[in-house]
């Protein structure tokens, strides 16, 4: 049977993130407001042609895969990479950073959200991105200056997403107090935590790895257009 986090966007629009799957049995995309994520159980011709008749010209979507797939020439390639899987494996939480400054962000911080992660591009986050759940920030007074979230729950794991911080903030340890509180939140959960980053991305490989994760696996990504 394929491991789940070889195509994770696909087995999370069938388990932890189904309630706002759209698709038929052989693609899944998401909530187009909540993230542009789609997956396929097969990346052939005819589920490529399902998702062309399901979007519109403009739109575009986000692949994970476990290797590099043919996209057919319906379709404007405008990303196609290759990205570092992690995940923590340890059998104990890491300790806690303590930080009292930790808030839970909700729909009235939005605008912020958007603000900090349109200035730090830590991957796509949209106006309704929150509904994902389990946002956290720290504020400098009124401004948001870094947050991180839980995106993609496929099966037993959760995905740690938008890791950020204002670049005016950084060197003073805000994603390190984030994603391990995150992390503690997730393992009380029982659920296995897991992220991706940018496979040149040394600084927040090294984060992820003084925290706990280790490397999984390469994996590619192909943001896909409609012509």
């Amino acid at each position: 049977m394929e491991h789940l986090l070889n195509n994770p966007i696909w087995f999370a629009l069938q388990s932890g993130n189904k309630n706002i799957a759209s698709g038929n049995a052989q693609v899944k995309f998401m909530q187009r407001d909540i993230g542009p994520f789609a997956a396929m159980e097969e990346y052939s011709e005819s589920n490529f042609v399902y998702l062309l008749e399901q979007s519109k010209p403009g739109d575009y979507f986000i692949l994970f895969t476990h290797e590099k797939i043919k996209v057919p020439a319906s379709w404007t390639t405008l990303v196609e990479k290759t990205i570092t899987q992690m995940v923590y494996l340890h059998p104990s939480p890491p300790s806690i950073v303590a930080d009292t400054n930790l808030v839970v962000l909700e729909e009235k911080d939005v605008p912020a959200m958007l603000d900090l992660t349109q200035r730090t591009k830590p991957g796509p986050f949209l106006s309704g991105t929150i509904e994902l759940g389990n946002y956290i920030g720290i504020f400098e007074g009124s401004k948001l200056i870094a947050m991180a979230g839980q995106r993609l729950k496929p099966g037993v794991y959760t995905e740690i997403s938008a890791v950020c911080t204002d670049p005016a903030y950084t060197g003073r340890g805000l994603a390190q107090k984030i994603v391990t509180a995150l992390v503690n939140k997730i393992l009380a959960e029982s659920r296995i935590p897991m992220l991706h980053l940018n496979t040149d991305n040394n600084s927040a490989y090294n984060l992820y790895t003084k925290i706990g994760f280790q490397t999984r696996r390469e994996i590619m990504v192909y943001v896909i257009q409609n012509k």
